[in-house]
């Protein structure tokens, strides 16, 4: 399968990260060119966050999900699933960038789906309000808020005035609360070895923005403008990657890496940690 992608034709280990993480662990950066070739260093498959693994009770499977990195850099991932009856194990190639895979894996495709990876446990969790309740929603073709069926203003940076010039530029939908108020909002898009999303959230009841300043020192809310969002530079708020935890909770309580936000009361507590999941 495509975990051989860690060896060459000779069996020469050539997965293994070196001490700096971006060389090649014999003095090239990854990429350098030996003798004509480009030596590439690889990624070991693993998983990423604590998500990656889950028992599926139903389908009696034991299910993990390893990649060579995270969600937004990553070139290979497959799924691996053991039998609870027979302990047979079974893997899916389900990325493959870079067409490496000759062998995309023996396990069924109807089992350890990524749709079906569990959500939170929790108790109580209430039905989203109807739509119409809020005056204020977010069409995010147009990039559009709107107040009932008129539009209120782009949450757009300045001069960004099509599509083409959206990403990164204008807001995206990441989730919508349990009961429909707050929809959670990323915009600035900044690039590294991650691609970092700032967020900010959408109030449907009043059609204010906010979003979390200072994060790692004294976190607080703070209204903003569509123009302060996407001018942040030189401020630090609170943002994301690929595999950041992100889920919201009952009562409108929302939970990103950590950080237990309740945005009604304008209030954050650190607690740390992950959230326990269904098995």
């Amino acid at each position: 399968t495509c975990a051989l992608i860690q060896v060459d034709k000779t069996g020469k280990e050539i997965g293994k990260q070196s001490d700096e993480g971006t060389g090649t662990g014999d003095g090239r950066e990854s990429g350098e060119e030996d003798g004509g070739e480009e030596h590439w260093e690889r990624d070991p498959l693993e998983p990423q966050s604590h998500r990656d693994f889950r028992v599926d009770v139903k389908a009696g499977q034991v299910c993990l999900r390893i990649q060579d990195r995270n969600d937004n850099m990553s070139d290979v991932a497959m799924l691996v699933a053991m039998s609870l009856d027979s302990l047979k194990v079974s893997t899916r190639v389900t990325l493959d960038m870079n067409q490496q895979c000759d062998d995309k894996g023996d396990l069924a495709a109807d089992l350890c789906k990524d749709d079906e990876w569990g959500d939170p446990w929790i108790e109580g969790m209430p039905a989203p309000t109807v739509a119409a309740t809020w005056p204020y929603d977010y069409r995010e073709d147009k990039h559009t808020l709107m107040k009932g069926k008129m539009p209120a203003g782009r949450l757009c940076a300045e001069g960004a005035d099509d599509d083409e010039q959206a990403w990164g530029r204008c807001a995206e939908v990441e989730s919508r609360s349990p009961t429909g108020r707050w929809i959670l909002l990323s915009g600035v898009i900044s690039e590294s070895d991650y691609i970092y999303r700032d967020l900010m959230l959408l109030d449907r009841s009043d059609g204010k923005l906010w979003q979390v300043v200072d994060p790692y020192d004294k976190p607080s809310f703070a209204e903003i403008t569509v123009a302060e969002h996407f001018a942040a530079e030189g401020r630090e708020v609170l943002n994301v990657v690929g595999d950041s935890e992100i889920e919201w909770l009952p009562q409108d309580r929302l939970w990103i890496d950590g950080r237990l936000l309740i945005p009604e009361n304008r209030t954050i507590q650190s607690i740390g940690g992950s959230l326990v999941r269904t098995l």
